[in-house]
């Protein structure tokens, strides 16, 4: 049961982060040090993802259920790809200059896309525990 409170923990950490990342972007564009905080915020949260990942599959285990039995993992993969997706194109748009525009855009879609499919996972997590 721990377990699952950590990966609760870590998955609304993960949104703080990168609805902070998001915001940083938004926001503060026009400062010299929003892109070094972008950068790092966008590092921290698909690790936090990372080991919220681990930590309910580590759950699943210790009581005996199966991997992906319900909508809320699938889901869930699915929100950890996109964010995967999210950052692989915002650290692409400066390796490859001749995509970087479409790395751009590919990264500003994705992100939103990731925090708003993040809050719906959290939901059904949420009703997950709650209820079942």
């Amino acid at each position: 049961m721990t377990l699952l409170y950590l990966h609760g923990g870590l998955m609304v950490l993960a949104l703080a982060i990168l609805a902070g990342g998001a915001a940083v972007a938004r926001f503060h564009r026009r400062r010299k040090w929003w892109l070094k905080i972008h950068r790092l915020l966008g590092t921290a949260g698909p690790l936090a993802v990372f080991f919220g990942l681990i930590s309910a599959y580590a759950a699943i285990e210790l009581i005996g259920g199966l991997q992906f039995a319900v909508p809320h993992a699938w889901f869930g993969l699915l929100v950890i790809a996109i964010v995967l997706i999210t950052q692989s194109a915002g650290l692409m748009q400066f390796t490859v200059p001749a995509r970087a525009a479409l790395l751009r855009s590919l990264h500003r879609w994705m992100g939103r896309a990731s925090l708003v499919l993040m809050t719906f996972a959290m939901s059904s997590g949420m009703y997950l525990f709650f209820y079942s």
